[in-house]
């Protein structure tokens, strides 16, 4: 099965792992489209490139496709790794095991599992985080992060590194002076970032100042947001 076709689209992908998961079969082998050269699909992407999908936009094809595939199935391969020396396209910039060890960790991090679409609303049930809450020397609390093997924040204390490395230099008590702010937190972790940001805009409210604040937070690891 390859994802990735350029006529089709995420229902299109959709539909075909549906129609695989009431097929009768052993064992399924996926990989993402390649043009290989010296064959028709190589003199067509020559004459008019088209699009392919990149590593990330394959990641979240192929995710989306497990999810969607009975859990007892076999997989045989999740993506191809054509020598360079046959390719014409796509031009990865990594390789085949790193490609697996991103899927792995997205797939742990977001609460994902091969199979967990296919039984009709059906939640995703989270891991265990397994992470032990350490209070910091300013009462807040942060967790040990055994991937990177260090701690979310510093041991002196979680609100105060939050405080001190986002808050101040966003300036954001001169902002509100101003007027309405809005804030992207990017990898929100355990929220202090967003936390102080509040505190902030509270003391402003409760002083007559009508600004508003609107933050916006993006967070991957679902484990972790569970967490706090």
């Amino acid at each position: 099965m390859i994802l990735g076709i350029p006529v089709e689209d995420q229902s299109h992908v959709r539909e075909t792992a549906r129609q695989l998961a009431e097929l009768p079969i052993d064992a399924l082998k996926l990989h993402n489209l390649h043009v290989c050269r010296d064959t028709e699909l190589a003199n067509r992407y020559l004459d008019e490139p088209f699009h392919l999908p990149d590593p990330y936009e394959y990641l979240e094809l192929l995710i989306d496709f497990l999810r969607r595939i009975p859990p007892h199935l076999p997989l045989m391969r999740l993506v191809t790794d054509t020598p360079e020396s046959e390719r014409l396209a796509p031009d990865w910039p990594i390789d085949k095991g790193q490609f697996l060890h991103l899927l792995a960790k997205h797939m742990r991090l977001r609460g994902y599992r091969q199979g967990d679409l296919c039984e009709p609303h059906r939640k995703v049930r989270l891991p265990e985080t397994g992470k032990t809450r350490i209070k910091t020397e300013d009462a807040s609390f942060t967790f040990w992060n055994e991937e990177v093997r260090e701690h979310y924040h510093s041991r002196i204390g979680a609100r105060r590194e939050a405080e001190e490395k986002y808050l101040k230099p966003s300036a954001l008590a001169e902002r509100l002076k101003d007027g309405d702010v809005r804030v992207l937190d990017v990898c929100f972790g355990l929220g202090y970032n967003s936390l102080v940001m509040v505190d902030c805009w509270r003391s402003f409210r409760a002083g007559g100042t009508p600004h508003g604040l609107r933050i916006d937070a993006i967070e991957i690891d679902r484990v972790t947001t569970a967490a706090a």
